[in-house]
């Protein structure tokens, strides 16, 4: 998928400057592909990177012995933070909207 957004990303670079040198049709085409990638593309591909980084998190938990010294400590802990951030960060977001919502 972020392949794509890259693409994506260049593509629109090449439209916009294809307009600033007086292509209409280029222009036409970046204000559309603009509006449409934008507030589709972009904001899906946080929601569902925000989906599997919790449910990442939480499978985790299952195994959360720490058996041996290969690692197995690092994915322990980097869970725990992971999860914290994540469960939080909507509670955080609501509160930045609501003091900031004026």
């Amino acid at each position: 998928m972020f392949p794509f957004a890259g693409f994506c990303l260049v593509l629109l670079a090449l439209l916009k400057l294809l307009s600033l040198l007086g292509v209409q049709r280029a222009g036409n085409w970046y204000l559309k592909l603009k509006s449409k990638l934008f507030w589709n593309f972009f904001l899906r591909i946080a929601m569902e990177s925000y989906l599997q980084m919790h449910l990442s998190s939480t499978i985790h938990f299952t195994n959360f012995g720490v058996r041996s010294f290969s690692g197995d400590w690092i994915g322990a802990i980097t869970s725990i933070f992971v999860a914290f951030v994540i469960n939080l960060l909507p509670f955080g977001l609501l509160i930045f909207l609501h003091v900031k919502f004026a």
